[in-house]
């Protein structure tokens, strides 16, 4: 009766057993060590547990009205390891992968395409990317196009950022066609590939010191303009290797190609090694 007049509707023990590990509840620092009769509304909250500044638990707390749950994390992890549990591991990518965004936009190189790239993952495991391309001059005309499924085989936290590994099945069609045959034979090819990748966040593999400056060196020819934009490029060029997330893959490529000279050539169809790239930023 008394957690109800006071509008909480339970209660949250959390027994740590290391005088150094920090509670967070909901992203909110609590306490050192333990947590005792934390007074919650009932529901979802997400419980985190933090050592020199590391994560080694993360997991999910279900709060019952007028009820006092309680959690002991050395049934989870022994933290002399300094390793999370698999759980934790699950939770947490989760809930980075939301911070993140799911939708991303940049440019990817190799098979079945080339080109502006554009990614969904509109399941917790599986995702689309859409790749293409086109150049037109007085000429040739240069297209290429592309559809990808990608399966996330495996998902874990380093840092602040995820680190992925997938399988990627794609389709693609490039097509090369030239105005006067003489500057070349005109040609299309059908691409079908399946491929292992990583994704990641490169800043994620370098330590930053939040206390550095920057210094720009100018002399009495240097102009106002001449230093923002110095500014800006480094500005624009911090934000991206902060947020971009790169892709390297290896995988297996099979190209059926069509020419259409005047001599046409016979058609061919081959099996190759394939490697791919790209980097994206996701909203």
């Amino acid at each position: 009766m008394l957690l109800a007049l006071l509008g909480a509707d339970g209660q949250l023990n959390v027994f740590t057993g290391d005088k150094d590990a920090e509670v967070f509840i909901d992203g909110q620092f609590i306490a050192k060590e333990q947590v005792l009769q934390r007074a919650l509304q009932g529901g979802t909250h997400y419980l985190q547990v933090k050592k020199n500044g590391n994560i080694l638990k993360s997991r999910v707390v279900e709060i019952q009205d007028n009820k006092l749950e309680t959690v002991v994390l050395e049934d989870f992890v022994d933290y002399k390891t300094n390793v999370p549990s698999r759980g934790s591991l699950d939770v947490e990518a989760m809930r980075v992968r939301e911070t993140r965004g799911n939708l991303a936009f940049g440019l990817f190189g190799g098979s079945p395409a080339s080109g502006l790239s554009l990614k969904w993952w509109p399941l917790e495991r599986v995702g689309l990317q859409a790749i293409g391309f086109a150049n037109n001059n007085n000429t040739a005309r240069d297209t290429r196009a592309g559809s990808r499924l990608l399966l996330a085989l495996n998902e874990s936290v380093y840092q602040s950022s995820t680190f992925t590994i997938y399988l990627a099945l794609g389709l693609g069609r490039s097509a090369l066609l030239f105005i006067d045959e003489v500057d070349g034979e005109s040609a299309t090819y059908d691409l079908q590939e399946l491929a292992f990748g990583l994704e990641f966040r490169v800043a994620d593999f370098f330590q930053t010191n939040n206390n550095e400056y920057k210094h720009i060196v100018i002399n009495k020819d240097t102009s106002a303009l001449d230093i923002l934009l110095i500014e800006l490029l480094l500005g624009v060029g911090e934000f991206f290797l902060r947020t971009a997330h790169w892709n390297v893959e290896v995988g297996a490529e099979r190209t059926f190609t069509r020419y259409f000279a005047s001599d046409a050539k016979p058609s061919t169809d081959y099996l190759n090694l394939k490697f791919s790239g790209g980097c994206h930023i996701y909203f």
